[in-house]
């Protein structure tokens, strides 16, 4: 069983070289700090009646941006990503980490916010999307 999953992931790797591109969208979950702490919600859809957040200085720390790449790549560790700053969470904002893989290819991987919405005082819960390719 092992083979076959080694077997996907050096598969995968190769189509990442050779095609140059992926798209990977996930819902990711961030860890609850705080109430004050972005969170996403539960679907690519955002909260009926929440309404957007334009507030460019609420950020989802760089730290967090790799946790949440490495999350929603599969065979990712966040020691894999490196994201060089905080992410605005405000629709369309974005930005560029880069993936060393264990084969020692880099990867581009933009992170987009596709939304951001205020659920609360202090609250924003937002949904982000990776489109990985090869440097």
């Amino acid at each position: 069983m092992w083979a076959w999953v080694i077997g996907g992931v050096v598969a995968l790797l190769v189509l990442l070289c050779c095609v140059g591109t992926a798209v990977a969208g996930v819902v990711l979950y961030a860890d609850q700090e705080s109430s004050s702490s972005p969170t996403t919600h539960g679907g690519s859809e955002p909260p009926p009646d929440a309404p957007p957040n334009t507030d460019a200085s609420v950020l989802l720390p760089a730290q967090r941006v790799e946790q949440h790449v490495a999350s929603g790549l599969d065979g990712a560790a966040a020691e894999e990503i490196s994201c060089p700053e905080d992410l605005v969470l405000v629709e369309d904002s974005s930005t560029t980490c880069t993936r060393s893989t264990p084969g020692g290819t880099d990867l581009e991987v933009d992170v987009e916010v596709d939304w951001a919405v205020v659920t609360g005082p202090e609250n924003v819960e937002f949904y982000l999307s990776f489109t990985q390719a090869a440097v």
